[in-house]
């Protein structure tokens, strides 16, 4: 039962992730926005049908529920989904009819929600953008030749590229009304940042003139990825309907659905690390997100706020997959909502998969006239009554396929008798997804609860992958840079923590973060080489001595510093961190000019290590 979604005047479109380096072929979301007159807007989130590909169950099902996530690496991805399905038809590709599970609103310019309509649909996607591409819309500097609008005929063109330009538009200025009101509310704005890589550009095979980066070789260059409106803008929507999803879910299914949950920042993280800030006159308060949210506003002008925020992230947990019967409760401290969910990338998470399914199933139950919750909580499918339940449910459904043949055969006759033409009438329809059995949409509690617990494990699994493969890619970027730099890139870091012995870490030491880099090293005991790491006589705090001078170590402390390429004993790619001894610590000649030590190379700190060698990816990797 997909419905049919046109637009005379609005466009549906898609924005691909920057994932990986090439672009993005596993195009789960397109949005839509259409004028309604009176400052109101329809808008559209669309999202990839997955579950209408994959039933539960099937063998592609239960490769899925195995892998349980795409895993992403900045030169490939390894999907989820067999490349068919992930790339082609599941897919939003531009210019082509594809089954979708939308969502539509009707919105006012603020963002408020004035009606809305959710369930499966038939979609035309008119473009594929980019971020950068989309934000030239919002800059008013777009080329035209830069959208990607399949075989669209030449004529149509202009017409389809301007529809997309005013929707573009109209969405980025309902985002903005979102946005302010989710940070008003409490939400938190926390990064440590992402690098992304520049890599030498060849002619793609086969088509002459095309020019595509080559990820075969060593980066040429390294930024931090910047996030500009029009990422914020498709974050907006992808947030709302994952809350009006979850919202809905939450309150036909509050036993068993997948929901995703947030706990508060860690109190053996946060305490420490608001006491030593009060040290240094800042005042961070993070009872709730809120009260954090509200202490981090007021620190807007500071200028070292984004180190604040990453000292901030460095307390927070990982956020979860729970299910909704979860009995430490279902709050989302990052989004401060009651209740989140994943519903808008199932091409790429399987909790996505789940979650489709089981709000099929919700909106069959509420189309058909029942009211939330559906059933008595004792009716709710556990591991001991599904038999029973599910018995239950194609019984209906035999009743009603022998209720229907009846009717069927009595207006044959009727036609026979009148010489009425024949046709197809919607009394002899019935919603068989309203009779289908519950196993089909609906998972049990226990089962609902043993996959959120496997794709949390796959989901950070495939986080440490992304994170060692753009550490390796930065360690090869970092190697091509010695020639020009033998001494190291200069650059700037800043205290993020400081640690005195404890049963887990023996020794005293402090942690650098380098914003530059978006990198971290942690130094302990004698690895400065100029100066010893040593805890107070009140194991509290830490301190930098050399022979003529102390100093405690204070959060946000600015060192400059030297970023090495450094591999371990084993050869495998590294990189390592080496602190200039600032003037203060080098006794009577303080304020001397230094020159870098000539032992610079020989007391580094090594970073994390990289416990895989690039050839063993790709023996065509550079040795």
């Amino acid at each position: 039962h997909h419905h049919v979604i046109t637009y005379a005047t609005a466009s549906t479109m898609v924005m691909t992730k920057p994932n990986t380096v090439g672009t993005a072929k596993d195009l789960d979301d397109a949005l839509s926005c259409k004028p309604l007159g009176g400052g109101k807007y329809q808008v559209g989130v669309h999202i990839a049908d997955v579950s209408y590909f994959v039933p539960e169950g099937t063998p592609v099902d239960m490769e899925a529920k195995k892998r349980l996530t795409t895993t992403y690496l900045i030169q490939r991805a390894y999907p989820m989904l067999p490349r068919i399905l992930s790339e082609e038809h599941c897919s939003l590709n531009a210019n082509s009819d594809k089954f979708a599970f939308s969502c539509l609103w009707t919105v006012d310019e603020q963002g408020t929600v004035l009606d809305e309509w959710m369930g499966k649909s038939v979609i035309h996607n008119y473009c594929k953008m980019s971020y950068p591409i989309a934000q030239t819309i919002l800059d008013d500097t777009a080329n035209d030749n830069d959208f990607f609008l399949g075989d669209i005929p030449e004529e149509r063109k202009p017409q389809v590229l301007a529809d997309i330009k005013v929707s573009v538009k109209s969405l980025h200025k309902i985002a903005l009304n979102l946005r302010r009101k989710r940070f008003e509310g409490g939400a938190l704005r926390l990064s440590r940042g992402v690098l992304q890589f520049d890599f030498p550009l060849v002619e793609v095979a086969g088509a002459t003139g095309k020019m595509a980066p080559c990820t075969e070789e060593a980066p040429t260059g390294v930024r931090l990825a910047q996030t500009q409106h029009a990422n914020h803008l498709v974050e907006e929507f992808m947030l709302l309907a994952n809350l009006q999803v979850a919202k809905k879910l939450a309150q036909w299914m509050p036993c068993q659905s997948m929901l995703r949950k947030h706990d508060g920042p860690l109190v053996k993280k946060i305490n420490p690390l608001s006491e030593n800030l009060a040290n240094i006159g800042i005042k961070l308060e993070a009872n709730t997100g809120y009260q954090l949210t509200q202490s981090l506003n007021k620190l807007e002008h500071h200028p070292l706020l984004p180190i604040i925020r990453v000292m901030t992230t460095y307390c927070m947990p990982l956020a979860a997959y729970v299910c909704a019967d979860n009995e430490d409760g279902l709050f989302h401290y990052g989004l401060n909502e009651s209740v989140y969910t994943h519903f808008t990338s199932p091409i790429r998470r399987y909790p996505d998969v789940m979650v489709h399914r089981a709000l099929e199933f919700v909106l069959a139950k509420e189309r058909s006239g029942e009211k939330a919750p559906p059933l008595d909580p004792s009716r709710f499918l556990t591991v001991d009554n599904i038999d029973e339940v599910t018995e239950m449910w194609h019984k209906q459904l035999e009743q009603a396929l022998q209720e229907r043949e009846k009717k069927k055969k009595l207006r044959e006759e009727e036609i026979k008798l009148n010489g009425a033409a024949a046709g197809d009438d919607e009394d002899l329809d019935i919603d068989l997804h309203h009779y289908k059995k519950w196993d089909d949409y609906v998972n049990t509690p226990e089962e609902v609860a043993l996959i959120a617990k496997a794709c949390n494990e796959a989901k950070l699994h495939a986080r440490k992958a992304g994170e060692a493969s753009r550490k390796l890619f930065f360690c090869l970027w970092l190697r091509g840079q010695m020639d020009q730099h033998p001494n190291g890139l200069e650059t700037d870091c800043f205290v993020i923590q400081y640690k005195v012995s404890s049963k887990k870490s023996k020794g005293a030491g402090f942690n650098v973060f380098i914003p530059e880099y978006a990198a971290d090293c942690e130094f302990k005991e004698n690895a400065l080489g100029w100066g010893k790491i040593e805890e107070e006589a009140d194991n509290k705090h830490v301190q930098i001595s050399t022979d003529t001078y102390t100093e405690r170590v204070q959060l946000l402390t600015k060192f400059q510093c030297y970023l090495l390429f450094k591999p371990d004993s084993f050869g495998r790619l590294n990189y390592a961190v080496k602190l200039k001894q600032p003037d203060r610590f080098k006794g009577p000649a303080a304020g001397q000019k230094q020159d870098v030590p000539d032992d610079l190379l020989e007391e580094e700190v090594e970073g994390e290590q990289i416990v895989f060698d690039p050839t063993r990816l790709n023996p065509s990797f550079p040795k």
